[in-house]
């Protein structure tokens, strides 16, 4: 079939671009289809179209869907990786971030616009959007007339890179802002509703908008509290006059005394100065969160006094415990620490209060309470007690789709009583001492029943790549936002099919045009021995979930994954050494195989239930010196 040269169709697409606005308009509808050809958008370039793109932008008062078609156009050419965005001029900037600040209603102006302004930022030319949008103007395209799931993930992710870019002192003024009720109620109504139909990326994009705003808390986290500072005497003064009456016309020698016992009640190992025990980090960020605690739930606040003023050891110490929990929590949310590259937990309920990690302090706080007078502890028992209460708030975390509100999070935090704790404690540790038997005989019956169990585990790693795995696209390193690509095995277990996909839809085997059969498959790269993870410059590696496939062909080539998580990426590594018959060395495939192996020995020594096994195997008696006997 004769088809036309590449170079004759981008003459043809740059003649027309030039003509009259009917000629024209209709070259732009098909341009962004024909780019997608890395060779016609190499010529194109070559040909110095993406000029003659920015300019029209510049120059020229288009229809909105023109202006869809040449921001199509754009982004499509630089998805190929030919030039940087350092080409665009200021005037196509200011261009693009009109059509954001203005009202219009085209769902993909918008989108592609966001889009655009996302990459700009990582170039000279960010200070003209930093100058051009504003974080209030960004979020008011989550209730925008499109109400299109594109243009949310967009506006989030364009609200993050702002934030990524801003020092300190620019991210502590900005998280006052986002906020505010307006912006979190925008987010909740608009984007996370019952919280069904949320992509992996918005998710992603969400859980970095919150890590981001917990980190401004780091400084304080971290930082050594003067115990002479006024302020810092203040907040102390405060906590002292809320909790308790503060009587006038005392004596120096009796207000002495009344303020060393009321410090003592409060729960301060130092009763002269508890600003001293508050120095060492967290303490900046425990006082902060005790005065919170204090102002926005009072009556709370002066019955935990009241119920711990006793003088007995048993009392549950406000103070001591308040520090305690910032550092458990600060933990669990992992303030301070690098964003993950992929997934990330978002919890809805931190849209429910401006100050959502204080609020969490005010619950939990409660529930320390609670659990130490559960416990009957005492002072020397503190550690003991943040155990539990660590596996209560970690536990009612982890039921997401439950707690989507402060006031559910409190329900379930209270109802993970000690006990109910202590038993799923006990639990777990009992299953664990039943698999983990050492006697000779139990090893024996393991290594009888593992070669089975074993095949069985390479059945579900390879039943687990014939389902199939959405990955997403990296390029020298660099993650792509919202491009995917899926791959499964054939239920022949012959071929890999692979192709592009979206973060919703699972493509099915006719869907997925390119493939790789297991027979060529030579070798597996993993970690820094991956081709596409060779050239990143920076030394400490992001992705350490990356893996390829050495592809026996007459030209070297490799099949390249970035794994979102451990698990997917040694199930992955199982199911292929599984193909090439090869051991499966993953630390997922040993804990599969220990648990079918515990669950499987279990079984087969129910009738022993109650005998005990000796360590030792018992002697076999001696022979006898002839075999001429026989029983009567």
């Amino acid at each position: 079939m004769i088809t036309t040269s590449v170079k004759k169709l981008v003459d043809d697409i740059m003649q027309k671009l030039g003509l009259s606005t009917n000629e024209r308009n209709e070259t732009l509808k098909k341009l962004n289809l024909h780019l997608k050809d890395a060779t016609v958008a190499r010529e194109f370039v070559r040909k110095e179209g993406h000029k003659v793109l920015t300019n029209l932008i510049e120059s020229s008062k288009l229809d909105s869907c023109v202006t869809v078609y040449i921001l199509q156009s754009i982004i499509q050419l630089m998805d190929h990786n030919i030039l940087s965005w350092e080409f665009v001029e200021a005037a196509f900037v200011n261009k693009v971030t009109g059509y954001v600040n203005s009202n219009v209603s085209d769902a993909q102006l918008l989108q592609h616009s966001l889009s655009i302004l996302e990459a700009l930022l990582g170039t000279s030319k960010a200070h003209y959007v930093e100058r051009g949008v504003t974080i209030p103007n960004l979020a008011s395209k989550v209730q925008s007339k499109t109400n299109d799931p594109k243009v949310h993930l967009n506006t989030i992710s364009l609200i993050n890179a702002l934030f990524l870019r801003a020092d300190e002192k620019q991210r502590t003024a900005i998280v006052p802002t986002i906020s505010t009720r307006n912006i979190r109620n925008l987010i909740a109504v608009n984007i996370i509703r019952d919280g069904l139909n949320i992509g992996s990326e918005m998710l992603h994009q969400l859980y970095i908008l919150q890590t981001l705003c917990l980190s401004t808390l780091a400084e304080k986290k971290n930082a050594m509290l003067c115990p002479q500072d006024p302020e810092v005497l203040d907040k102390i003064r405060e906590l002292r006059a809320i909790a308790f009456e503060v009587e006038y016309g005392m004596t120096d020698t009796i207000r002495q005394h009344s303020l060393t016992r009321e410090y003592r009640k409060l729960g301060f190992n130092n009763d002269v100065n508890p600003a001293c025990e508050l120095q060492n980090p967290p303490g900046k960020l425990a006082l902060d969160c005790m005065c919170y605690f204090a102002r926005n739930h009072t009556d709370r606040y002066r019955k935990f006094i009241f119920e711990n003023s006793k003088g007995s050891d048993r009392d549950c110490p406000f103070g001591s415990t308040g520090i305690e929990l910032t550092r458990l929590l600060c933990d669990i949310l992992q303030i301070g620490e690098p964003l993950q590259e992929q997934g990330g937990t978002f919890y809805p309920m931190f849209l429910g209060s401006d100050s959502p990690f204080f609020e969490m302090f005010s619950i939990c706080i409660q529930a320390v309470n609670k659990t130490w007078k559960e416990m009957h502890a005492t002072t020397a028992d503190i550690s003991k007690v943040f155990q539990i209460v660590r596996e209560q708030v970690i536990r009612t975390l982890v039921k997401e789709e439950e707690v989507r509100s402060f006031d559910t999070f409190r329900s379930e935090l209270q109802r993970l009583s000690y006990n109910e704790i202590n038993n799923l404690l006990q639990q777990e540790r009992q299953l664990k001492e039943e698999s983990g038997s050492n006697s000779k005989q139990i090893l024996q019956l393991r290594e009888m029943l593992a070669p089975e169990l074993l095949e069985l585990v390479q059945q579900q790693r390879i039943g687990y790549l014939v389902r199939g795995t959405r990955f997403t696209k990296y390029v020298r390193g660099q993650r792509l936002k919202d491009k995917f690509w899926f791959i499964r095995l054939s239920p022949s277990h012959k071929v890999f099919h692979y192709g592009d996909c979206d973060d919703k839809t699972i493509p099915s085997l006719e869907e997925l045009k390119n493939k790789v059969p297991v027979m060529e498959i030579k070798d597996v790269l993993i970690g820094k021995d991956c081709p596409h993870v060779k050239d990143i410059k920076s030394k400490k590696m992001t992705h350490p979930y990356v893996f390829s496939m050495v592809l026996d062909t007459p030209e070297p080539s490799t099949l390249d994954f970035v794994a979102p998580d451990e698990q997917t990426y040694e199930y992955w590594l199982d199911g292929i050494n599984a193909l090439l018959g090869r051991p499966l060395v993953s630390k997922e495939a040993k804990n599969d195989l220990d648990m079918l192996l515990a669950m499987e020995v279990k079984l087969q020594t129910l009738e022993l239930e109650g005998i005990e096994i000796p360590e030792e195997l018992p002697v076999l008696p001696p022979e006898p010196e002839t075999y001429e006997f026989y029983f009567q």
